[in-house]
């Protein structure tokens, strides 16, 4: 019964074919165009969404793209690699921490290199506490052991003033760093230089993603293969 109908439709076809193949031409190309105006369509909308979520990135201060390893933290040493490439504008390495306290309770700690940080994510920079409120400075962000508490955290800690000390567990260690300032971000956050967060919470050369701006007059696609296979040669 199939091959009868195949037979049967291949006649029927070949026979109008014959009779009107100016009309089938014509119908075969409005085909084909409308598939490649709708494919058309899909890339333009999908290049139109890339940028504008680049563009919503840099609006809010947040990275256009994060480099992360899938086995946790990684080796520094990438970094230099990243940071070097024409394909990037600007990276900024950083630290992305679970630790608790010796309230038990759980905050994320994030250490940052300031200066490369306010280029590619400045939402997440602190604020400094000011001479005219307290004893703090603009160089706590570059001191050691200094620590900036979201809202928050603040809270949790009970409420430390600028120049107090908090302790946070790490291993079977505590650590005190000083309250230097505050952070505008939700949750239990604190931030800190990267160089400190690497040497007091036993993570010395370890990076947890790298935080990037990438070259805006390359396509995004392209900028991110070349930089997939500049790291692939580096591996």
């Amino acid at each position: 019964m199939t091959n009868n109908f195949s037979v049967i439709a291949r006649w029927w076809l070949l026979a109008a074919w014959r009779m009107q193949p100016g009309r089938w031409i014509i119908a075969i190309l409005a085909i084909a165009s409308g598939v490649a105006m709708a494919l058309a369509i899909h890339l333009v909308n999908g290049s139109a969404l890339d940028e504008f979520r680049d563009a919503i990135a840099r609006i809010n201060g947040n990275a256009q793209l994060q480099l992360v390893s899938p086995a946790g933290l990684f080796d520094e040493s990438v970094w230099p690699v990243v940071a070097s490439a024409p394909e990037v504008a600007q990276a900024s390495p950083v630290l992305d921490l679970r630790l608790g306290s010796s309230r038990q309770d759980a905050y994320r700690v994030i250490g940052l290199d300031i200066l490369r940080a306010a280029a590619v994510t400045p939402a997440l920079l602190p604020i400094p506490a000011t001479p005219e409120t307290d004893n703090g400075s603009a160089s706590a962000l570059f001191a050691a052991d200094q620590v900036f508490l979201s809202e928050q955290s603040r809270k949790q800690f009970g409420s430390p003033a600028n120049g107090d000390s908090i302790e946070l567990v790490v291993g079977l260690s505590n650590v005190r760093l000083e309250v230097a300032g505050s952070v505008d971000l939700d949750d239990r956050i604190l931030l800190t230089d990267l160089a400190t967060a690497q040497w007091r919470f036993n993570a010395l050369g370890r990076l947890s993603r790298i935080d990037l701006r990438l070259d805006p007059t390359l396509p995004k696609a392209v900028a991110i293969g070349r930089l997939q296979d500049r790291l692939a040669g580096a591996g």
